[in-house]
């Protein structure tokens, strides 16, 4: 490559990266191509919600809101504490012999094939189970379980004490929820009605030099082909 063309290469990259830098992104931006608007983000003053779908084979909904920033051509959302949408039990009297729990989503439908795991006080696991496909699991009396862990995939699990003579209904909530931490995106291209991102990292860490770190990630992320999801308004 010859110097005047690393230079208008150079040049390109820095324009945009200035470009995006100097952006702000407002109003709500739905990922294109979903007839259901269910992935998006809200974008307000400085402050973003969003919920989007993970990256690679294993394809997990994402969500979290906080405050964002732009640096260079990268979005870097600093996530808060999310109320109102993590999983939990309750607990009834009990009605048969056994303890029976059911696990289902946060609207009330039934999830089978759920994992449950049965622990004692030092948190070794006793034994194991799945919910039926009315999700069910019946209990048997043993005085060793002190805990229970529920688990599946693309929810997010619960952990809670457990006590004989009770029954219990969990209720997971759906996705995977992103708090106090860093979450990276790329700015591919961004436009007042469309945004082109790519997801680095739901939890970006950094010792000293931000745009140093943020380099090596997206080389990092970049080996692994990732995908670019546009969003419009």
């Amino acid at each position: 490559m010859t110097n005047k063309k690393f230079i208008l290469i150079s040049c390109l990259i820095l324009l945009f990266a200035n470009t995006a830098a100097s952006q702000e992104l407002q109003g709500t931006y739905y990922e294109k191509g979903n007839s259901e608007r269910s992935k998006y983000f809200i974008f307000d003053s400085s402050c973003v919600d969003f919920v989007i779908n993970s990256d690679g084979c294993l394809i997990i909904e994402l969500r979290g809101n906080g405050h964002y920033k732009i640096v260079e051509n990268y979005l870097i959302i600093k996530t808060e504490e999310l109320k109102n949408t993590e999983s939990f039990y309750e607990a009834f009297p009990k009605q048969k012999n056994e303890s029976g729990i059911r696990v289902m989503s946060l609207e009330g439908e039934n999830i089978p094939f759920v994992i449950i795991l049965f622990v004692d006080d030092e948190n070794n696991i006793l034994s194991n189970t799945y919910t039926d496909f009315d999700g069910l699991v019946s209990v048997k009396s043993d005085f060793k379980i002190k805990k229970i862990k529920v688990s599946s995939v693309g929810f997010q699990g619960l952990t809670f004490d457990f006590y004989e003579g009770k029954d219990y209904k969990i209720y997971l909530s759906e996705g995977v929820v992103i708090e106090k931490g860093n979450v990276v995106f790329k700015i591919n291209s961004m436009s007042n009605d469309e945004v082109s991102l790519t997801l680095l990292s739901t939890n970006f860490k950094y010792k000293r030099n931000l745009e140093k770190a943020l380099h090596k990630l997206e080389k990092r992320v970049d080996e692994l082909n990732p995908n670019q999801t546009s969003y419009t308004k």
